[in-house]
């Protein structure tokens, strides 16, 4: 499955948005280019209900992304996969 995908919540299914490879597009290092799978966690913390208006949107994006980074870290090292973390990425 190339392209990108999008997460449907709701189905628990991803969507495929584009057939593009933008692999070569995410990354400032150049080994992005080259992964087999690239995950870009977002949250759209306005949507976010319970803590909607309550300052501590961001806080909550940022334990929200921790905690799946570890889900994925915790899936690939029991699949024997490897993986990697990156912070540096391209902004559109």
């Amino acid at each position: 499955m190339d392209g990108v995908f999008l997460y449907q919540p709701e189905r628990h299914s991803l969507a495929n948005v584009s057939e593009r490879d933008v692999r070569g597009l995410v990354g400032l290092e150049e080994f992005v280019a080259q992964a087999t799978c690239i995950l870009a966690f977002v949250l759209n913390h306005k949507q976010r209900s319970a803590f909607k208006n309550s300052g501590r949107e961001e806080s909550y994006g940022y334990l929200a992304v921790g905690a799946m980074s570890e889900h994925v870290y915790l899936a690939a090292t029991s699949l024997g996969i490897n993986t990697r973390y990156i912070a540096s990425i391209r902004r559109a």
